[in-house]
């Protein structure tokens, strides 16, 4: 992987603060996980199919490359990665510790918020409950995410309406929030859970 291909996926991500810290730390990405990153990420089907056709001429492995021009196929026609690459991938999985579907690879994305932290999401505002949890040998790129309260809750005191307003935030999305942007009854929710959960 080189560091051109590697900043132009991360300016794709949606994260401000990932961006910065990435390319800052420029990771060290596998061809599998860069097409992880670019296909959660990328802007539209043309942005993501154009990536996915560089990343398959950046490998000598002959699975990767028909993995990779597969999926290229597939988003052009249909937007997504479909049946096609499916097959491919299917046939080349060897244990079932890796995952199920292909572009799901873990990537060890730094972990930039913590318990008691707010962050903006698509969803609005919301209260990191934890950190994400990464089970050996179990886990794929849908694990990479925060565990979060959103901050609309009803009432962050009641168990099942902090269950109801839960979301599982991926590490791509989750961005910076001050305090300052919430409304008066977000800060209180904010308050009233960092006491809950003892995160002061």
């Amino acid at each position: 992987m080189n560091e051109h291909i590697t900043q132009k996926i991360i300016t794709s991500i949606p994260s401000a603060i990932m961006r910065d810290y990435l390319s800052e730390h420029m990771p060290k990405w596998t061809i599998m996980q860069a097409a992880t990153i670019i296909c959660e990420s990328g802007k539209n089907r043309r942005h993501k199919a154009d990536i996915l056709s560089e990343l398959s001429t950046m490998t000598d492995n002959e699975y990767e490359q028909a993995l990779l021009r597969t999926a290229v196929n597939d988003i052009i026609k249909k937007g997504y990665v479909d049946e096609a690459t499916h097959k491919i991938y299917s046939s080349h999985r060897t244990s079932q510790n890796e995952p199920k579907y292909p572009f799901i690879e873990i990537c060890n994305l730094p972990v930039l918020f913590h318990p008691g932290d707010v962050i903006y999401c698509k969803s609005g505002y919301a209260f990191v409950e934890s950190e994400p949890y990464l089970p050996d040998g179990r886990s794929d790129f849908s694990d990479e995410c925060y565990l979060t309260i959103l901050l609309s809750c009803k009432d962050p005191l009641n168990e099942d309406e902090r269950f109801i307003s839960h979301e599982h935030i991926p590490l791509l999305e989750a961005d910076y929030a001050s305090k300052n942007d919430l409304t008066d009854t977000q800060r209180n929710n904010l308050k009233l859970l960092r006491e809950q959960f003892q995160y002061m």
